[in-house]
């Protein structure tokens, strides 16, 4: 200690002469001054400094990587009844009630009325035309009737008068030539009369049978096309077939979901009324990646509305042929049905997902986020963070997913990375 004194002081009578003579000096004491000033700022700028940009890391990790394809789907029943509009004439209908989505309905519940409009009119029309029928079957009947009565009595008053000629004739037997004659002629007369009163008796029953069965043939008809038009209009209120739980079904003329109001063409599709037992997640997948789904692939699904649960799947079917996006797009896309190993009460038809399918798992491999590597001139780098800053490092790579990419060369777990290129940042102005 006595000798780093002994040093401290010599060191001090070696230098304080001079730097007393600088000091003292009116030009060369500045120079101390600066020299002085310019340390202190070099020391202090870590601590002062203003470079407020952040560059986000993060660290390469080492694990199971699944390669998978995440799209969006939709909640449907893997069996339903479908409610159809039904087969009343040839033009579109107009529905004028609908039971609110989501309603739980028994067999036979009103589901659906479409407007009645021309059927009514044809069931009025039909039901008029029956009753002017049946007023005319009252009349012929009476008529028929009193024609038959006509006839009868003009049988029966022939009927006497040949039986009168008859007793005439016989008396004229011990008459003159002329009084027989005469009796004669009336007999053939009255004979003649009443073949004809029989005649037009059977007659008048032949033609009043005609008739009452021409119309009985018109109101045959016209109570058949009675019946048909009240089933029709029966039709248009429409019942659920079984218990379920209404789902309504797009209009493909407006491209969105049935309502009130909508025309619809008969046979077209109005509701689902799924069985809640058996569910499926339906999505749609990219002509890209489309060669990469197969049956039988896992998924795991999760509900929009409740993220915090989780779903096994398999997929069991995949469109073999695409349909365009939408209507202004030229891309394509193929139908993926999925079913959900176990049903939950919470799923709904309709309700919206999100479908990850799993094309391969990959055991202990080192993978970082994809924002983190970079291309240049068909070769990959990261930004790898070291003592002094980041040292821009050359990788090689493998599959990838959505946010993560396999990494088989140039890194080592827990190295740390940066999510963008350094080299571009730029220090904000104060």
């Amino acid at each position: 200690m006595n000798a780093l004194k002994v040093l401290f002081s010599s060191f001090l009578a070696t230098v304080k002469p001079g730097f007393m003579a600088w000091w003292t000096h009116p030009v060369k004491k500045w120079y101390i001054i600066g020299i002085g000033s310019a340390l202190i700022l070099l020391l202090s700028w870590p601590f002062f400094s203003t470079d407020e940009t952040v560059i986000l890391t993060a660290n390469v990790q080492e694990g199971e990587f699944r390669v998978s394809v995440t799209e969006p789907g939709e909640i449907r029943a893997a069996n339903a009844n479908t409610v159809l509009t039904p087969r009343v004439g040839w033009g579109a209908m107009t529905l004028t009630y609908l039971v609110p989505e989501g309603t739980t309905v028994n067999e036979g519940d009103v589901v659906a009325i479409f407007e009645p409009g021309e059927t009514l009119k044809r069931q009025q029309d039909n039901e008029s035309q029956l009753n002017i029928l049946k007023a005319d079957m009252e009349k012929a009947i009476a008529q028929d009737q009193s024609n038959r009565e006509d006839a009868q009595a003009n049988l029966e008053s022939q009927i006497l008068a040949f039986e009168l000629s008859k007793l005439q004739l016989e008396r004229s037997k011990f008459d003159a030539e002329m009084e027989r004659r005469s009796a004669g002629l009336k007999y053939q007369q009255d004979s003649i009369s009443l073949s004809r009163a029989r005649q037009s008796l059977k007659s008048k029953q032949i033609v009043g049978q005609s008739d009452l069965s021409q119309i009985k043939l018109k109101i045959e008809q016209a109570q058949n096309a009675l019946t048909s038009s009240t089933k029709e209009l029966e039709k248009l209120t429409i019942k659920a077939p079984i218990p379920g739980l209404v789902v309504y079904e797009q209009n493909w003329s407006t491209d969105r979901k049935i309502e009130k109001g909508s025309q619809l063409w008969p046979n077209q599709p109005i509701m689902q009324l799924p069985d809640l037992s058996s569910m499926q997640s339906t999505t749609q997948i990219n002509e890209v990646d489309i060669s990469r789904i197969k049956k039988g692939q896992k998924v795991i699904i999760k509900l929009d509305a409740f993220p915090q649960f989780s779903y096994n799947g398999d997929v069991v079917d995949v469109a073999s042929v695409g349909k365009s996006k939408g209507n202004n797009s030229s891309a394509k896309v193929f139908d993926v049905v999925i079913a959900i190993s176990k049903q939950d009460s919470i799923m709904k038809p309709g309700m919206t997902t999100s479908n990850e399918i799993i094309i391969e798992t990959l055991k202990s491999v080192l993978f970082t986020p994809i924002e983190s590597v970079f291309e240049e001139n068909g070769l990959f780098y990261v930004y790898k963070k070291t003592t002094f800053g980041f040292s821009k490092t050359e990788v090689k790579t493998g599959s990838k997913n959505d946010n993560f990419i396999v990494i088989t060369e140039g890194l080592s777990e827990g190295d740390e990375v940066s999510l963008s290129n350094p080299e571009l940042s730029v220090n904000l102005p104060n």
